[in-house]
């Protein structure tokens, strides 16, 4: 019997998804499938067996370019290929296809790991407010304080920097001291916009909200369709910003992202206000999603004396 007899047919076959799967995944999984199956005495009557070789297969798997071992991440997507078409066949069980998924799930840090320090979050800050104070031309004053707000907003509410590039004239305004954006979801799950309410007396990294926040309603044009505009007055790319925190990174010596500004916002709402108020800043639809910005604190006594300040 050649296992690879069905795998056509596999590929063809409907799912629960789409009556065919798609072009790429269809490639993978021919792909991955001939691979494995080219392997000499590969017993199909064991389901336990044929865990164990996969697994096994799969544990010394390197990067075809590069020669490196690969990412638990891409093994577990490569155990999920071969093993569906093994259930499929009825050579794996689906206890055993499990287990195999589970061995190879990836081992996540906590994403408050990524949050920067208070000391960071000042050197950020002053870093795009010098580039601020140090501009000349008007043009370059405009675009330089429209930076600065845009790090602000990030690491005051964790937006993500497809939603900052995305906000038009009227997902902004500011009334009675506060600063407030509507940026749009940016998941497949959630249509529309969200809101969130900044008070412009905060202060971030040294520098108050107002300051930031003034400065550019001051200069910025009021006729584009964009809040944050570019030359031409046309939408800022996502690229731009990316190269400017290359550029941060270079000159300060750590990480910055619009990930890493966010996962701040997230960890310092959910340890300094709760776990809750942060789901709600970062528009989380689950919990559990949340918990990934929490400091576990091991010191019970230390819980006790927070809980009752």
């Amino acid at each position: 019997m050649n296992p690879l007899d069905n795998l056509y047919a596999y590929i063809r076959k409907s799912t629960n998804k789409r009556e065919i799967m798609d072009e790429e995944t269809a490639r993978l999984t021919g792909y991955y499938v001939s691979l494995f199956f080219q392997q000499q005495n590969i017993d199909l009557t064991n389901s336990l067996a044929l865990r164990n070789r996969i697994r096994a297969y799969l544990v010394s798997k390197t990067n075809e370019h590069t020669g490196e071992l690969m990412k638990r991440s891409s093994l577990q997507l490569i155990a999920r290929i071969i093993g569906s078409y093994c259930v499929d066949g009825g050579w794996l069980s689906a206890e055993d296809y499990g287990i195999l998924c589970r061995y190879f799930k990836p081992v996540y840090s906590p994403w408050s790991e990524k949050a920067l320090s208070d000391e960071q979050v000042g050197l950020l800050v002053g870093w795009f407010n010098s580039r601020v104070e140090d501009s000349i031309l008007k043009k370059r004053y405009v675009y330089r304080s429209r930076d600065l707000l845009a790090v602000m907003i990030m690491l005051a509410v964790g937006l993500r920097i497809g939603q900052v590039t995305h906000l038009q004239q009227q997902d902004v305004e500011m009334e009675r001291g506060t600063f407030i954006v509507r940026p749009i979801f940016q998941k497949r799950s959630a249509n529309g916009k969200s809101e969130k309410v900044i008070p412009m007396n905060i202060v971030i990294g040294g520098v108050c909200f107002s300051e930031a926040a003034e400065r550019y309603e001051k200069h910025r044009l009021k006729s584009t369709e964009h809040y944050f505009y570019a030359n031409g007055k046309e939408s800022i790319s996502e690229d731009y910003y990316r190269g400017l925190f290359e550029e941060c990174e270079d000159e300060l010596g750590f990480s910055v992202s619009a990930h890493f500004l966010r996962h701040t916002a997230g960890t310092r709402t959910a340890n300094k206000v709760g776990i809750t108020a942060a789901a709600n800043l970062l528009d989380h639809q689950s919990i559990q999603t949340t918990q990934r910005y929490v400091t576990l604190v091991k010191d019970t006594s230390d819980i006790v004396s927070r809980s009752f300040q």
